[in-house]
């Protein structure tokens, strides 16, 4: 029997729990008739948190045999609980096969399914949470999600992969300048945060440099939602994802490769040395319905687009150029391509003047007209202005070279008091337009140096 099931690791069996909360759940479990306790014990959570564990026979009636949601009338399960009150109980299936559905939180290869509760924060939930209404929820979550009916009708559809903390921001008229051949696409990334997550910024430039990336763009037939992915870190893991979504990401990749390179080819030596493959695939209920939202993700590969189009069977080098391959000469690609290694990011997109306008809820564009002075209490105005998309400025200011105005760098004492400083962290090197030029573009507002 015990092949069936995971095995908690660096965990030891203890006689009694010391957590309050833990022996108020022991003891509702002993009064439940379809409840069991078999073992308890107690362990280390990453942060020196002590954790103690309940596994946990529970019976439930209203799960339909043989149902096609593969949950079974009798599941095992593990209760953990924190001597942190601020956190849920959490919910883990030790059954291997136990199946991977809809509202389930995201771990690791080959580690017991994490269920997800309740709809509310882990605050909401805590103001009334008690171990009798927590059975009698765990209950409900088996009984609902063998009957598939988890997700409830007028809830959003789920999307299609766990959140990452790694995030890549577009520009706010992304859909207007992709369509300029004359553009570059480059990459910048702003120092790692405190929880290890990174975001990296997308712009443009009439300019190839060493920042410049190649991005594709995919979109991908509707797909009906279903269980939260887990992330996939090579190309293979997300082409088998998608595949098994019935969406062909190789077919889709080859089509966007043989469209950048065009009929004439291109050189060998326009290559990148990085490609972003942003991802709109558009979401439905069910088959017959139409989507519902479209999600958009983006995965990083540290490879040469050229290269790659040539691994996956769409291009061929050829005197120093690269060509795509007619549709009658394609080759069958080597599975090379499927060991190449992604770094998936969040998507989000800067805002517009008009949707920094509606957060700020203003409805006045405001005027048009000039800030004479961008020191402390000027950069301090036009910080507020810019942030909720109020106004058109064009921005006077000298505080540099002489004879220099609009195009000033930063001495020792505007580190203490100019707010535009802390977007570029306090480096010198950059001239004041160029600062309040990013920090304003990035909200669609316009200003005149």
């Amino acid at each position: 029997m015990s092949g069936k099931y995971f095995s908690l690791p660096n965990v030891e069996e203890i006689s009694e729990l010391t957590i309050p909360r833990a022996r108020l759940l022991y003891n509702a479990i002993t009064k439940h008739r379809d409840f069991k306790v078999l073992q308890i014990y107690k362990g280390m959570a990453e942060n020196n948190i002590t954790l103690e564990y309940i596994t946990v026979d529970v019976e439930c009636d209203e799960v339909p045999p043989d149902n096609p949601y593969g949950i079974h009338f009798r599941e095992r399960l593990v209760f953990s609980i924190s001597t942190d009150k601020r956190y849920l109980v959490k919910v883990n299936a030790l059954r291997k096969e136990f199946p991977l559905l809809l509202h389930q939180y995201s771990v690791g290869v080959n580690q017991p399914v994490s269920l997800c509760l309740y709809y509310e924060p882990s605050e909401v939930v805590l103001r009334t949470w008690t171990p009798e209404a927590f059975l009698k929820r765990t209950q409900w979550w088996l009984e609902q999600s063998a009957r598939g009916n988890i997700h409830a009708a007028d809830q959003q559809v789920d999307q299609l992969f766990f959140v990452t903390n790694y995030e890549l921001v577009l520009p706010w008229n992304f859909n207007e300048l992709r369509k300029e051949s004359c553009s570059h696409y480059n990459l910048s990334q702003c120092p790692q945060r405190p929880d290890g997550g990174i975001t990296f910024f997308v712009y443009f430039s009439n300019r190839e440099s060493d920042e410049s990336i190649a991005l594709l763009e995919i979109e991908l037939p509707p797909i009906v939602h279903g269980q939260v992915e887990r992330e996939p870190f090579t190309l293979g893991e997300l082409f088998d994802i998608l595949q098994s979504r019935n969406a062909d990401l190789l077919t889709a990749l080859k089509e966007a490769v043989k469209e950048r390179v065009g009929q004439d080819g291109v050189s060998v030596e326009s290559d990148g040395s990085h490609l972003i493959i942003l991802l709109h695939v558009p979401v439905c209920r069910s088959i017959k319905k139409k989507p519902e939202r479209i999600i958009r993700r983006a995965f990083l590969m540290k490879t040469e687009i050229l290269k790659l189009g040539h691994k996956i069977g769409a291009l061929w080098p050829y005197e120093k150029k690269y060509f795509q391959i007619p549709i009658f000469g394609e080759q069958k690609p080597t599975t090379e391509w499927r060991e190449e290694k992604l770094f998936p990011m969040e998507v989000l997109q800067a805002n517009d003047s008009s949707a920094a306008r509606r957060q700020s809820g203003l409805k006045n564009k405001g005027p048009e007209g000039v800030l004479v002075g961008a020191g402390s209490l000027g950069s301090s105005i036009l910080n507020l202005w810019s942030r909720c998309g109020w106004g058109q400025w064009t921005i006077l200011a000298e505080d540099g070279w002489p004879g220099d105005t609009c195009m000033v760098f930063f001495r020792p004492k505007s580190l203490r008091r100019d707010a535009s400083i802390c977007i570029f962290g306090g480096e010198l090197r950059h001239p004041f337009t160029r600062v309040w030029f990013f920090r304003a573009e990035n909200i669609c507002i316009v200003v005149k140096t």
